[in-house]
């Protein structure tokens, strides 16, 4: 590497900023164009298709440069987070002093855990970032999306934790140390943070500011490792978010209040997005008509319930969906939540004083739909809204601030309502009346030297005026000429110029009046945040619970009930899935296990319909711990704490198990975690080893699992097993 000294000015700054940020693509600003060097270039040409080129040399070898258009920067980042990059961009500060180049600072660095806003998010999940410290086989983690700003904790054995939050699937994880062999698919997202990162005393501070409340959470149960993942993380989002960094909660993962389900079962089932077909229950289900639905949905879906009154709080929201006897409630409501906009994240936004001019419009409107839904909603005895009159008062605020249509920065057009502020009144009046001053002006200098003038103004020249050639021999000398076309001149005087000062000096101070009005709307709304949370959260609640009742409808699916006693009974059920696919031509089947006969052996021919009928139990109870109806005739059960399963042959030669070796791994999993309330699917069992050693595997496995006298289904081709 050649000697700082010998480097020029520009390049010295370049690296003085990337030598803090080694790891990252840095964006170094160069007028209309953000330039990436050396080997940041060679990394970016590869990731964005850019070409390629050379900026100056460093030990006799060219400098790699590529770069992107200013104004496609947003594009650009989007990718590069997408693909788990983390981005530093570097704007020019301070203005240019014609000696050296201007100064650069970094503005803002983008990681793929830390952004908040909707442009580099999607919208129908959450954006996971997660930090975790492991310790000698116990995990300690705490996960946030940024832009909703709740902070989630647990805490204990390793083997028991991991695939519960790793499945949330985080965009980012941060950690003291490398992460174990389990979690190595997620390595490409994984950063080691420095010792200093996870320092209890140092965090405290960051804590203490995040959450005021900090005091409560420090003395629970929670250990010194967990408060040490806590703090990391947060200090993580605040380093990187700064006056963005918005926190309103932390709370406790508590697993044993949930029905347990791990990465492997939810792909078997097709839950999800990660699941081994086109289509997956998730999509099914997600009728919402927001994005706060659709989010709540995912939750949900991740944090199946086995608390029996709340599962019957949401059948019972999902029933009031239902009845027609006010008419078609649902449908009017699912009209007005289409108008109703993310106001979650622009909540968020707000916080961070980051929201811009159009969406504070569009909260204005979501805000207006609520008010209307509230109205539809009012006389309902479980479907009102509480509101407070908060969407009233945010919708209010926003209408007296900000101007109908307003541009979405200040320099392209209108934001702000004139009438807010006498001085910003005056200055629009001065801003507005520019051109017929020019004009009156013009009028006079004509009448004074008797020949026509047009008046005028562009970017390059500003205010002038302009006549034809012929008539140019006529101008006075106190015209000054600025410009010769083919068939005109132009001229400025002292008072055209004096006159375009006052304008510009106009627009300077309308710009800075604005900048400084605008905070103020956003500290007005920043009043509201408390009640536009809450609001946030019914509306969720209510689009998600009329979504999963508009399945049901559609699909003609019953409430399923609940009992204390150890039974499964399903009559006619379908399989959700397959009936999406395949429609009429499903036949239904049922499902009747209780105390006296916990374990039912299945066998039959290749495409009998075993691994259906078995996937379609458990997608069944799952939607039943979901609050949701379900596709049956009718349906009951009892206390079930875990769900899983055992489907299907097939290696991992990437790590090194062969077809039976999953099999044994996959086994001793269950073996280890299930209970007698433990519903389990085996689909094929000991088909990875010859004949006999399979059957001994299938049998030692099934007797084990009746033992326990957990809900089995045991599909097998091993006939002598019965």
């Amino acid at each position: 590497m050649q000697a700082s000294s010998t480097r020029t000015p520009l390049m010295q700054q370049y690296w003085a900023i990337k030598d803090e940020h080694p790891n990252k693509l840095v964006f170094f600003r160069l007028g209309d164009f953000y330039e990436l060097f050396a080997q940041d270039a060679v990394i970016a040409s590869g990731c964005l298709d850019l070409t390629l080129t050379q900026r100056g040399t460093e030990d006799g070898q060219p400098i790699a440069m590529a770069g992107i258009p200013a104004q496609s920067l947003e594009v650009y980042i989007k990718r590069l987070l997408g693909m788990g990059k983390t981005a530093v961009v570097c704007e020019q500060v301070g203005q240019p002093t014609g000696k050296g180049p201007m100064e650069r600072a970094v503005k803002r660095i983008f990681t793929p855990g830390t952004v908040n806003e909707a442009e580099f998010l999607s919208p129908k999940e959450p954006n996971y970032l997660m930090a975790y410290y492991q310790d000698h086989g116990t995990l300690s983690t705490a996960w946030v999306d940024v832009s909703e700003g709740v902070v989630y904790w647990a805490q204990g054995p390793l083997s028991e934790l991991q695939d519960e939050v790793l499945r949330r699937d985080p965009k980012e994880l941060i950690g003291m140390h490398a992460l174990c062999e389990e979690w190595k698919g997620f390595t490409s997202r994984a950063q080691i943070l420095p010792k200093w990162y996870w320092n209890e005393h140092e965090n405290e501070s960051y804590i203490q500011k995040a959450l005021p409340a900090y005091g409560v959470f420090k003395d629970s149960v929670m250990s010194l490792a967990t408060w040490r993942t806590i703090g990391a993380l947060i200090r993580y989002v605040i380093l990187h978010l700064g006056t963005g960094a918005v926190f309103t909660d932390l709370v406790e993962y508590r697993k044993e209040s949930l029905l347990g389900l791990d990465s492997l079962t939810r792909a078997h089932l097709g839950l999800d997005k990660h699941s081994q077909s086109s289509t997956c229950l998730f999509d099914i289900l997600n009728q919402t008509c927001t994005h706060l639905g659709s989010r709540l949905l995912h939750q949900w879906m991740h944090t199946p319930s086995r608390d029996f009154e709340l599962l019957r709080t949401r059948q019972n929201m999902i029933a009031a969906w239902k009845d027609r006897s006010d008419g078609d409630i649902r449908e009017q409501a699912r009209q007005i939540l289409l108008r109703i906009g993310d106001i979650e994240r622009l909540t968020s936004k707000i916080a961070a004083r980051s929201i811009r001019p159009r969406e504070l419009e569009a909260l204005k409107n979501s805000c207006k739909a609520i008010r209307s839904l509230s109205e539809v909603l009012a006389s309902h005895p479980i479907l009102s809204l509480d509101t407070h009159d908060i969407e009233k008062m945010v919708h209010d605020c926003i209408d007296r601030w900000i101007c109908d249509d307003p541009s979405n920065n200040f320099e392209d057009g209108e934001v702000l309502r004139p009438e807010v502020n006498p001085e910003l009144c005056e200055i629009v009046g001065l801003m507005t009346d520019h051109r017929s001053v020019l004009k009156e002006y013009a009028q006079l200098e004509q009448e004074k030297i008797g020949i026509p003038l047009k008046s005028g103004a562009n970017h390059i020249h500003g205010f002038y005026f302009e006549c034809t050639k012929q008539q140019s021999e006529k101008i006075p000398e106190y015209f000054i000429r600025i410009q010769t076309l083919k068939n005109a001149e132009r001229y400025q005087t002292i008072e055209l110029r004096k006159l375009q000062t006052r304008f510009h000096e106009a627009k300077k101070a309308y710009h800075v009046l604005c900048q400084q009005l605008y905070q103020e709307c956003l500290e007005e709304l920043a009043g509201y945040l408390d009640g536009l949370r809450l609001l946030s959260r019914q509306i969720a609640y209510h689009d998600l619970t009329q979504s999963l009742a508009t399945v049901s409808l559609i699909r003609q699916w019953v409430t399923p009930s609940f009992s204390f006693d150890n039974i499964l009974s399903i009559k006619q059920g379908r399989h959700p899935l397959l009936e999406q696919q395949r429609g009429l031509s499903f036949i239904p089947n049922g499902c009747e296990i209780s105390e006296k006969e916990r374990f039912w052996l299945i066998t039959g021919p290749n495409m009998g319909g075993k691994s259906t009928f078995m996937r379609q139990v458990a997608i069944i109870v799952f939607l039943a711990h979901l609050g949701s109806d379900v596709p049956a005739e009718s349906c009951c059960i009892g206390p079930i704490d875990s769900i899983f399963t055992r489907i299907g042959a097939h290696d991992r030669l990437d790590e090194g198990q062969s077809t039976f070796m999953v099999e044994l791994t996959e086994t001793a999993r269950i073996c280890r975690g299930v209970s007698s309330h433990s519903l389990v699917l085996i689909d094929e069992m000991g088909r990875g080893t010859s004949t006999y050693d399979g059957i001994a595997l299938a049998r030692a496995t099934a007797e084990y699992l009746a033992s326990i006298r957990c809900l089995c289904l045991f599909s097998t081709h091993y006939y002598e097993l019965t």
